[in-house]
């Protein structure tokens, strides 16, 4: 299976607040800035394809994280001017392509990098 590139053109960090630990180990992100980091999973669905992608969100609730994630799906393929919106999500190309938010949880940046890490290696 080759890899491709994310489908999106928008610079992710646009709509997400990724600001670098600043060199402070050992500390959650909550306790830099006193808001927790949500871990959000959408789901890409393509006739019978699917695919998964996961982002990081820094949000004081659960419900901001889910609007923020939201707002990041609507603009997921930048040459569909007019995404329809469904349940959790937005379907483009005249619902050729559904992109939905299939889980939020809190997490930690430090579980997510070791997430991303054993995703994206071989062996």
């Amino acid at each position: 299976m080759a890899l491709r590139e994310p489908p999106f053109r928008s610079d992710p960090k646009e709509l997400f607040d990724f600001p670098d630990k600043n060199g402070v180990e050992g500390l959650s992100h909550k306790e830099e800035n006193g808001m927790p980091d949500y871990w959000v999973k959408l789901t890409e669905r393509e006739e019978e394809e699917i695919q998964h992608h996961h982002y990081l969100v820094t949000a004081k609730t659960e419900v901001e994280a889910r609007k923020l994630a939201l707002r990041f799906v609507e603009r997921f393929f930048d040459d569909d001017e007019s995404p329809e919106q469904i349940d959790n999500g937005f379907s483009f190309y005249n619902r050729a392509i559904e992109v939905q938010i299939s889980d939020i949880k809190e997490t930690t940046r430090d579980r997510f990098k070791d997430f991303l890490l054993k995703l994206h290696t071989i062996g």
